[in-house]
């Protein structure tokens, strides 16, 4: 953990920082909304734009811009995923997915051209648009400027900062796409399997596409896609709240609370003006997950674009349920706002899994037709076919198992994770879900709130029910089990604040729940934007940029595919993104037999003699230390060839097999 005073410092000193970010952030902007207007330009003749929800809170609002725009960036985003997936997995590169993304591009010029007289003239809520707006691209260049960010301390180094490290592994990723297409190859370098196992890859298209697009690099790429999915996590968000009677003030802070809605406990003042308070304490509350609630999706790319993506669902599906109530038809609302969830869950299906089932139990409950249930339905099998691909036509390695008889160890923490992360909005949801158990046997109302309920209902049922084995005994919590519920908890934010203050006014104990749940919602965001404030100075570190030259060199020197094994000093995950090659790595998500190898690695490179190699069967190049002879001349007996990379390593390429 490092002081306030280092971090700016560091900003101020890059020459590529924050003004830079900014920049190709407008830039990466303006291109996903072309890519995406056409589809709310050529849904606007449906007239779905008028907001109703089921308890009335709503009122009829002509289309304007603060829903076209996120329904545009949602969808610009949504077609990305798609083509740049359809154009790897089909031919390995980028072409005919850029092809697609520039006819949709002309397309959204088009129709605006023809369409210009019937343009959305205002934009509404535009104070609190621009507000909300610009809190949303502070906070995200405040977070991701320092994201490969070079500065001068004597020696070029780079600068990053996210919690978890989790950019380095999606960026190595991203880039093992960018250079072999779909199916990813095998991360770890195994000579098992060509491939990975069964996972989501949305994210690693979008980032490897618009860096090729743009021509950035790939952590630059994945800095622009978080601050997008920001602003749209917040437009859409702002959206849902149209026509709601909440003053401008509370309707920032509601809006807000998505990017930072965090624990229901005593007020952390401290952290906004002294980080190293808590460092000097003891440590941080890493190992309490009702903290981290908004905040999963500050290091976890994945999670921020599949909530953003949900929330541009919601923003659909809210506008399918008004004029479901007044003119049954084509739910071309439904399909479109179900494409966009399904996108979401390519990007990580920790969403999908949850609010696709809902959404059938949804349309149960509302007694729907079958128009809707195929409107519903197609979209999630083709999604999940699309998603299932390397399964079906690839030999991949077995993913984790998962059991379903967790204990009382693990109840107790969901229980823990709700009474700190979703305290609020549990009072809040007591009338709502009194309301939806009475409506069973009423005419049909369509309340998107109650969509939310059982997704959010779903996540915790799944959270007490299973465990996954990779992670049983964790000492602080199972990120798969974690994922989902807390991205429930966020999606649900703006919608029972709606209905919170629809509820303030009533009389009896609603008006009363109304009350406490928002000031409870308060402390939930004054703690979460506290953390907010706080994260970029949690894990501040920096490496040469030599060394990231070095293992660029060697990527440049090597195909596709190519197996390495890095010198120890080189291991880092900030850094493997400059190779982008499957490489030997310790990591919980890999197999035995590659631990074994990694194992025997190290051992190798770092015992008093180079002896036993088993594993360099399996490796086609290595990345080595200049001063370690004893390991330079087994490998040249083994006819292996070097070649200098800088004046510290070298590169060594295995013969001929």
């Amino acid at each position: 953990m490092e002081r306030y005073e280092t971090y700016l410092g560091l900003l101020g000193a890059s020459e590529q920082g924050v003004l830079a970010l900014a920049g190709w952030s407008g830039v990466g902007l303006v291109l996903i909304l072309a890519f995406g207007l056409w589809v709310p330009l050529g849904l606007g003749p449906v007239r779905a734009w008028a907001v109703r929800d089921g308890g009335g809170e709503g009122a009829a609002a002509p289309m304007d811009w603060a829903r076209v725009l996120p329904v545009g960036l949602a969808s610009g985003l949504a077609l990305a995923v798609g083509a740049w997936t359809f154009s790897l997995f089909l031919f390995g590169d980028f072409l005919l997915g850029n092809a697609i993304l520039c006819l949709a591009g002309l397309s959204s010029v088009g129709l605006a051209w023809a369409g210009r007289a019937r343009l959305p003239g205002v934009l509404g809520q535009a104070g609190v648009f621009v507000c909300v707006s610009l809190f949303a691209l502070g906070l995200g260049l405040w977070h991701h400027a320092a994201t490969d960010m070079s500065v001068d301390q004597g020696a070029a180094r780079l600068v990053f900062s996210d919690l978890q490290r989790d950019v380095g592994a999606h960026i190595t990723m991203a880039g093992l796409v960018r250079d072999g297409g779909l199916p990813m190859q095998n991360l770890w370098g195994s000579g098992e399997h060509e491939y990975w196992i069964l996972s989501h890859t949305g994210h690693l298209a979008l980032i490897s596409g618009l860096s090729e697009l743009l021509g950035i690099s790939l952590y630059r790429a994945s800095s622009v896609l978080w601050i997008n999915a920001m602003l749209l996590t917040v437009w859409a968000a702002l959206g849902l709240l149209v026509g709601a009677r909440i003053p401008a003030a509370f309707r920032f802070i509601l809006v807000g609370a998505t990017l930072v809605w965090g624990a229901a406990a005593f007020p952390d003042f401290h952290r906004i003006y002294d980080p190293m308070r808590e460092a000097s304490a003891g440590g941080f509350e890493l190992d309490a997950p009702g903290y981290w609630v908004a905040a999963r999706a500050f290091w976890n790319l994945p999670q921020a674009l599949s909530i953003a993506l949900t929330f541009g669902a919601l923003l659909l599906i809210q506008a399918f349920a008004a004029v479901r109530q007044a003119r049954p038809g084509l739910p071309w609302l439904l399909v479109v706002g179900t494409c966009l969830a399904v996108a979401g869950g390519w990007t990580k299906p920790s969403i999908i899994v949850f609010y696709g089932p809902a959404l059938l139990l949804w349309l149960a409950l509302n007694r729907a037709g079958t128009r809707e249930y195929l409107s519903v339905g197609v979209p999630l099998l083709i999604g999940g076919f699309v998603y299932s691909i390397p399964a079906v036509f690839f030999d991949l390695p077995e993913g984790s198992n998962w059991s379903s008889l967790p204990g009382l160890d693990q109840w107790s923490r969901v229980g823990g994770f709700i009474v700190a992360a979703g305290a609020g909005l549990a009072i809040l949801a007591l009338y709502p879900l009194v309301n939806m158990a009475k409506s069973w046997s009423q005419p049909a109302e369509y309340r998107v709130l109650d969509l939310a309920l059982l997704a959010a209902g779903g996540s915790v049922l799944f959270s007490l029910l299973f465990s996954e084995d990779a992670f049983v005994g964790d000492r602080v919590f199972q990120p798969n089990i974690w994922w989902g519920m807390s991205a429930c908890f966020v999606l649900g934010v703006p919608l029972l604040g709606r209905k919170g203050f629809g509820m303030l006014g009533d009389s009896g104990w609603r008006s009363l729940a109304a009350g406490v749940g928002l000031a409870l919602g308060l402390l939930h965001v004054f703690n979460g934007f506290c953390l907010a404030i706080v994260y970029p100075a949690l894990n501040l570190r920096g490496h040469l940029a030599s060394d990231a030259e070095v293992l660029a060199g060697a990527r440049e020197q090597t195909l596709p595919g190519t197996r390495f094994a890095l010198d120890p000093t080189l291991q880092e995950y900030d850094l493997l993104g400059y190779l982008a090659r499957p490489t030997l790595m310790k990591a919980r998500t890999a197999s035995v037999a590659q631990s074994q190898d990694f194992d025997a690695w190290q051992a190798f490179v770092q015992g008093p003699r180079a002896s036993r190699m088993p594993f360099l069967g399996s490796l086609d190049a290595i990345v080595l230390r200049r001063d370690r002879r004893s390991v330079a001349r087994a490998l040249l007996s083994r006819n292996w060839v070097g070649a200098s990379l800088d004046g510290r390593y070298d590169l060594w390429l295995a013969p001929a097999r």
